[in-house]
């Protein structure tokens, strides 16, 4: 069984100030068992702010604190996000102003996302280098381990690939890296999240 420190190594790291949840974010509310005491920053965009934490069982959780007073959580273990990442779809209220949706695609340290590649889903083939750098460059780079992108700005007829950066033991990880294709109907369509697990 892995430790979730091992395959996303900032949540082996000191504690800092930015790493304290806000006031408004009410961590027992969304999932009790999620230790205050392991959460840390992994970055934020213009309007939300991410934290990583673990579960008293060992998962692995994405806290978010996002737009219009919503904040969620979703978990998965330390061995699936090794293995296949964790996706996760967010969104606001659609009739209120502000609305965001958003994908997150939270990766373990061994991923290299500057070498994502684009394939078309049907066939699996790869992309011309100028439509794959058009396709990749939805994605911003919140952190090493956090990729966002706007839930509009993706085309369910690809498919993502993010290759790891290292030599892995294949029956660890798939050797292929991190696949993602994005499913239109995982977006929340209503302003109320729940808690989530991706497993």
């Amino acid at each position: 069984m892995a430790a979730a420190a091992a395959v996303i190594d900032r949540l082996g790291s000191v504690e800092r100030p930015t790493d304290v949840l806000p006031a408004g974010i009410d961590l027992e509310e969304l999932d009790e068992t999620v230790d205050s005491t392991s959460i840390r920053l992994l970055g934020q965009d213009e309007v939300s702010s991410y934290w990583m934490g673990t579960k008293e069982g060992g998962d692995v959780c994405l806290i978010t604190d996002f737009v219009q007073d919503v904040s969620a959580v979703a978990c998965t273990s330390p061995e699936r996000l090794q293995q296949k990442g964790m996706a996760w779809s967010l969104a606001g209220d659609p009739a209120s102003d502000g609305y965001r949706a958003i994908v997150a695609l939270v990766l373990p340290d061994i991923a290299a996302p500057d070498e994502m590649r684009v394939n078309l889903v049907k066939t699996a083939a790869e992309l011309p280098d100028r439509a794959e750098a058009e396709a990749t460059r939805v994605w911003d780079e919140v952190s090493p381990n956090l990729l966002i992108a706007d839930a509009s700005a993706l085309d369910p007829r690809l498919q993502y690939v993010i290759p790891f950066s290292q030599p892995s033991d294949e029956s660890a990880v798939n050797a292929v890296g991190i696949t993602f294709v994005f499913d239109p109907s995982t977006v929340p369509a209503t302003k109320r999240l729940e808690k989530r697990s991706t497993d």
